[in-house]
């Protein structure tokens, strides 16, 4: 039996609920809602007309099967593209969303927590500051949950527009040193992030402990992985990123929320 004393986290679907329909993509999310999330995750790319999709490759093939990268796209030519391949009455195409898109549906049914992703022909200012446009004008006055690796993106965010922003610590972080614990809370809040981002076998409880001595919540993508969301949870993580929300919730059930 699960320790009573445990808390619940926000349980965010990863992409949405990728396991019921292709991720990042509208039925992925309406699938996750129906789950029960508190929230889905999603990643976006800038097109060649710099607008934000939502795409977690820098190539198209694997999701799509459709040969190219994004960023040599516009949006209208990406806007074509069919996650599922062929388009037919028993089974309708399943489109590349904008993030205006996506806002303007979903964001006032869960919160939304969207990672900004750097590659070729776009930087991080760039993808900061054309995702912070699109917020401004699809849901003024609210305060993004904006999540990145690069600091550049969420500073070049926050110059534009509110968010509760996450920080993506590197990989291969070593969350025993306490002066690696320092350098990456510290480098969290120059940016003005109050959650950092770590991946799952690299959270522990005294990292957890740690950041929340700084008023810094955790959050963990474990993914499809349930024994180590289940390990993210006894540390004390506050957020957990998953494939299989269903599953979470479920398991979760009788802990009260964070």
């Amino acid at each position: 039996m699960m320790n009573r004393k445990l808390r619940r986290p926000l349980i965010i679907g990863h992409r949405g609920a990728p396991h019921i329909a292709p991720e990042n993509t509208m039925p992925s999310f309406e699938a996750a809602i129906r789950l029960g999330v508190d929230g889905v995750e999603f990643d976006v790319r800038l097109s060649r007309d710099g607008i934000p999709i939502l795409m977690h490759d820098h190539e198209l093939i694997r999701t799509t099967m459709h040969p190219g990268v994004v960023n040599a796209l516009t949006v209208h030519e990406l806007g074509e593209i069919d996650f599922r391949g062929v388009e037919t009455p028993e089974q309708p195409a399943t489109r590349v969303p904008t993030l205006q898109a996506a806002i303007e549906s979903l964001q006032n049914r869960t919160r939304l927590f969207a990672e900004l992703k750097i590659g070729p022909g776009a930087n991080a200012q760039q993808v900061g500051r054309a995702a912070a446009n699109i917020y401004l004008e699809a849901s003024p006055g609210r305060s993004a949950d904006i999540m990145s690796f690069a600091a550049a993106a969420i500073d070049a965010y926050h110059e534009h527009a509110p968010a509760n922003s996450v920080l993506l610590l590197p990989e291969d972080i070593d969350t025993t040193s306490t002066r690696a614990r320092e350098q990456a809370l510290a480098d969290a809040r120059a940016c003005g992030s109050t959650t950092v981002g770590l991946r799952d076998d690299l959270v522990t409880a005294g990292f957890v402990a740690y950041a929340h001595r700084w008023d810094i919540a955790v959050l963990t993508w474990p993914n499809a992985d349930l024994a180590a969301a289940r390990r993210g949870i006894h540390a004390g993580i506050d957020i957990v990123v998953t494939d299989s929300p269903d599953a979470l919730i479920k398991r979760l059930a009788p802990l009260a929320r964070t």
